[in-house]
């Protein structure tokens, strides 16, 4: 897979808890399953906001690091760190009338996998090539 529809699924995949987030804290806000001193609903928004925003931030960094020599396993470490990082909110959401936000975070952390395991795909195959040209080399 190429690592613009990796960006772009990663993108799009860190979008949604956003949208789900706004979406569930308005509605129990709405319910009043809030008490009425609670702070602002704004503020788990922007919490998931900058998380989302944070998480595809060092996830890139990751992916525009190029393919050469010894830097193939240096782009491994952002990445990774982003896919634990998104483990985070998926654990901080598992209260009862958030299961869903928790869920949409489930998307984040499945795209953040998607990149490690295309990232170490190639490395695997060409080990297996290589190892496979050996065999057949020896007599």
């Amino acid at each position: 897979m190429k690592r613009r529809y990796q960006a772009l699924a990663l993108v799009v995949a860190s979008y949604i808890p956003i949208e789900v987030v706004s979406r569930v804290v308005t509605a129990n806000a709405y319910a009043n399953l809030y008490p009425p001193e609670a702070d602002s609903i704004s503020i788990p928004i922007f919490g998931a906001a900058f998380n989302a925003f944070a998480i595809v931030f060092v996830a890139l960094l990751g992916l525009v690091t190029p393919i050469r020599g010894w830097l193939r396993y240096v782009r491994l470490i952002p990445i990774s760190l982003a896919a634990l990082w998104s483990i985070s909110p998926i654990l901080y959401w598992l209260t009862p009338n958030h299961y869903w936000i928790s869920a949409s975070y489930l998307l984040q952390l499945l795209a953040t996998c998607n990149v490690i395991y295309w990232s170490t795909k190639p490395f695997a195959l060409q080990k297996l090539t290589t190892k496979a040209a050996l065999i057949k080399m020896d007599p």
